[in-house]
């Protein structure tokens, strides 16, 4: 619980006495307690939860566009997907754009990279991966791929908009003549210790939250050899480049160096990059002035209660 700070530097805020924030892992809770009013403002509210909250009178439905991506990450290391064709083909035959307003009611913005458009070194000239099947399959043939191939895709388990997402993905793939097996496990285990460990599969979700809103942070961490979250993926040039950017605070520098790397992602294809998040927040109409906010950090200071 936050008390108010009566010396707070901003005279007049502010203006609540005090907030208590409560931990409710469950959403099928967190809804109930919103509409019995025991909670003012829902976080990650879920697509399905959706037309509850619009159709509920004393309810608002909030979304904002957020610096968080997902994506289904490749094992590079593993064949077939050591091949750029392979990874290529399997951007191609995703409709992301139907995965985006059929699963997640809308609520979503395709990506080209692994970053949202809040982030300084998107690149807005390139354009996702577009839904082309029939590219794919032309791919996978010249890469001497055999039709029924299975991948393993790791993801969590309690994130069921992202096991929806995955199985849309699985029919897509065998669309191309490829399968997948989906492995649901512990996102705790998943995060600390599979992906860093190179144990995660050939193929596993991959989320972002970008919050510095600058490329770099992201993208050293993920694709520079032996960082954290870069188990297996190498590349010299994306290593020089990134060096490039770090050596140097001159923005117009750092931005031209983001287009080259960006370019050459693209072309590798890491990844199959999916979807920038949109943030879903339900809120009780009787608070004004709360805006929810891009990157997570609620600011209360100025909302007040009818």
């Amino acid at each position: 619980m936050l008390e108010k700070n009566d010396k707070y530097w901003k005279e007049g805020l502010p203006k609540l006495d005090k907030v208590t924030f409560k931990v409710i892992p469950e959403a099928s809770t967190r809804l109930a307690e919103l509409q019995t009013g025991k909670i003012d403002i829902m976080k990650r509210v879920e697509v399905a939860q959706t037309k509850t909250v619009k159709d509920t009178d004393f309810l608002e439905l909030k979304d904002v566009g957020t610096p968080t991506v997902f994506a289904l990450r490749f094992d590079t290391s593993k064949k077939p997907l050591d091949n750029k064709l392979v990874r290529q083909a399997i951007n191609y035959a995703i409709d992301k754009e139907a995965i985006i307003k059929e699963i997640l009611g809308g609520y979503g913005t395709p990506i080209s990279t692994f970053q949202s458009e809040l982030s300084f070194g998107n690149n807005p000239n390139l354009k996702p991966y577009p839904y082309d099947p029939e590219k794919a399959k032309e791919l996978l043939k010249e890469a001497g791929i055999k039709e029924g191939t299975t991948l393993e895709v790791f993801i969590p388990g309690n994130d069921g908009n992202f096991k929806e997402i995955v199985q849309a993905v699985g029919f897509y793939m065998e669309e191309v003549g490829l399968k997948i097996n989906i492995n649901s496990v512990d996102n705790t285990t998943l995060i600390s210790d599979l992906i860093p460990n190179g144990k995660s599969g050939d193929m596993y979700r991959n989320g972002w939250g970008g919050w510095t809103l600058d490329f770099d942070n992201t993208a050293y961490l993920m694709y520079y050899e032996g960082e954290h979250w870069n188990p297996t993926y190498k590349n010299e040039k994306v290593e020089e480049l990134l060096r490039a950017e770090r050596a140097t605070v001159d923005q117009v520098k750092r931005e031209a160096i983001f287009m080259e790397l960006t370019e050459l992602l693209y072309d590798e294809a890491p990844e199959v990059n999916l979807y920038q998040d949109v943030a879903l927040y339900g809120v009780n109409s009787r608070l004004e002035n709360f805006q929810p906010p891009h990157e997570d950090r609620m600011r209360l200071d100025e909302v007040t209660v009818k």
